[in-house]
């Protein structure tokens, strides 16, 4: 059984000593525009009131992001947003991957080749599940199949190399180094009494370290399974994780995981709350389906929460260096297509080059990636082409050809964030 008290300690040690200040507006607008930095900054306050009614908004994404790029992906082979289960960038290729399918591009979005197939042969798949996993200095990528509990690896000329086998009951994983993985586990099995918050794996996927699980005993079963996987992140070189229904972040290391930052507010979950529906306006650190990359992201300045409830989704962004938290949110709908009822407020508006809206996804080598239809697009054009013409840049002579000549049946536009 695992001590708590050490847990238990810090984080009472946290509630006293670190009281958040109120927020300020103003001057903290004025910083974001000029400071940038080269260090993955902690917060201060190291209690971080995420689940709190947050009044303060940050939509535009000037407010987060140094810069964005946009790149239209080749009309054939046709995607649905959907299903693309992840979106990985090198420094060369474009990786993008779906439950059946992985397909590369070149930076400038031409269509290069399908690596691997369906099947259940030597270097096939039947169900891949994210995220693509990236071994830039090998290249090479390794995919997750779900249905036989494989995964298989190529390089980056798509020739298949080898297939290693995975572990049952974990699912989701994340590529510490070449030689290490980060394994968490499927939220269907964390009512197990066994289950593991994570396990360290190594190359042909050996048990190097395994953690316990924080949220045991559950004593019930319920209809609410929360996030598909526990959120694990990296910011530089750094790793972090936190579980559903535990209110401490972790940073991950090869010696195990320490206390980092605790997560408080009004709205937080309680444990008897965890498995169960009609909750309110409770709120809970998720991401969309089939898209487990999607729930936190973090640059060197930000920390950002991907939060749902019955009634809502936003981000909640804290500022790192300000100790600053804002929401997304509270502006009108942009899009019938694609974002329809009160409650998708989860996007960003790009007042950087083209005013588009964007969600960001997915998280590969330092950029947050977003999807943006071209139905979205075509629906805009004209708000999008003055925008570009009113705030000239070179990315916007770049997508002003891209927008003019986008039709509805195209793939979206993948654009590429670099927060702060």
């Amino acid at each position: 059984m695992r001590t708590l008290i050490c847990l238990s300690a810090f984080v009472c040690m946290l509630n006293c000593s670190n009281k958040r200040e109120s927020n300020s507006t103003s001057s903290v607008a004025a910083e974001r525009d000029v400071i940038v930095t080269d260090e993955n900054i902690r917060p201060k306050d190291r209690n971080l009131a995420i689940y709190s009614k947050i009044d303060q908004y940050t939509n535009n994404m000037s407010a987060i992001a140094s810069d964005v790029e946009f790149v239209h992906l080749d009309d054939e082979p046709l995607l649905r947003d959907f299903f693309v289960y992840d979106m990985q960038r090198t420094d060369d290729y474009i990786f993008v991957m779906g439950p059946g399918f992985i397909y590369q591009y070149n930076l400038q979005g031409k269509y290069i080749r399908t690596i691997g197939r369906s099947g259940q042969g030597p270097g096939e798949y039947v169900t891949l599940r994210a995220p693509l996993l990236i071994d830039e200095d090998k290249k090479e990528i390794s995919v997750l199949d779900l249905r036989t509990k494989r995964m298989p690896r190529y390089n980056f000329d798509g020739k298949f190399l080898k297939t290693v086998r995975m572990s049952d009951y974990l699912g989701g994983y994340l590529r510490m180094d070449s030689t290490t993985f980060i394994a968490r586990t499927f939220c269907f099995d964390r009512f197990l009494p066994t289950v593991k918050l994570l396990e360290l794996k190594d190359q042909n996927f050996k048990t190097i370290k395994s953690v316990d699980s924080y949220i045991h005993p559950i004593t019930e079963k319920g209809e609410r399974y929360g996030p598909e996987l526990n959120a694990l992140w990296r910011c530089n070189d750094d790793f972090y994780t936190l579980e559903y229904g535990n209110d401490t972040v972790f940073q991950v290391t090869r010696e195990g995981i320490r206390p980092s930052l605790v997560l408080s507010g009004e709205l937080a979950l309680e444990k008897d709350e965890l498995f169960k529906n009609n909750v309110g306006d409770k709120v809970y650190v998720a991401g969309v389906m089939q898209k487990p990359n999607s729930y936190v992201f973090e640059s060197n300045r930000f920390l950002l929460f991907r939060m749902s409830s019955e009634n809502d989704r936003y981000f909640v962004i804290c500022d790192k260096l300000t100790g600053e938290l804002s929401r997304t949110g509270k502006h009108a709908k942009r899009y019938t297509s694609e974002f329809t009822g009160e409650s998708s407020r989860d996007y960003f508006i790009d007042d950087i080059v083209s005013s588009m809206c964007v969600s960001p996804l997915y998280y590969s080598n330092g950029y947050a990636i977003g999807l943006i239809p071209a139905m979205a697009v075509v629906e805009d054009r004209e708000q999008i082409l003055q925008y570009i013409q009113s705030h000239p840049t070179k990315e916007g002579e770049k997508l002003v050809e891209i927008v003019r000549n986008m039709t509805e049946e195209d793939n979206s536009i993948a654009c590429f964030i670099r927060f702060k």
